[in-house]
């Protein structure tokens, strides 16, 4: 029987790794790129209750409820539903202007904000 041995193979130690122009401007721009993505969410909480807490000081609380749309339900079904009593081309104006709604064109289960003043 023959045996077989194997010479063990010297551990790789000082490994030495050289970059061209183009991979330090690479680098460098990765680095500033995560340094910049970092400040960003640092400085964003610190912006956030800056900005809430102005604002709190100068406006008043606004009451609302959510309600959705049911199938095949227009704007102006939606006002009859909610707010009868109120004229329905008034309540679709507010309820365009309250949601930030640029058209009257809406889908089934879409969740519109409802203006205290129709609450009932």
């Amino acid at each position: 029987m023959s045996s077989i041995t194997f010479a063990a193979k010297p551990a790789v130690s000082n490994v030495h790794v050289r970059l061209t122009t183009r991979g330090k401007v690479v680098f460098g721009g990765i680095a500033a790129a995560i340094a910049l993505v970092v400040s960003f969410i640092i400085a964003s909480p610190l912006a956030g209750a800056e900005l809430e807490s102005t604002s709190s000081a100068n406006s008043q609380s606004v009451v609302f409820e959510y309600e959705s749309l049911l199938v095949g339900e227009t704007l102006w079904s939606f006002a009859e539903r909610i707010a009868p009593n109120a004229d329905p081309r008034l309540f679709i104006d507010d309820v365009l202007e309250f949601n930030a709604l640029t058209s009257s064109a809406v889908k089934p289960g879409q969740v519109l904000a409802i203006p205290s003043k129709y609450l009932g």
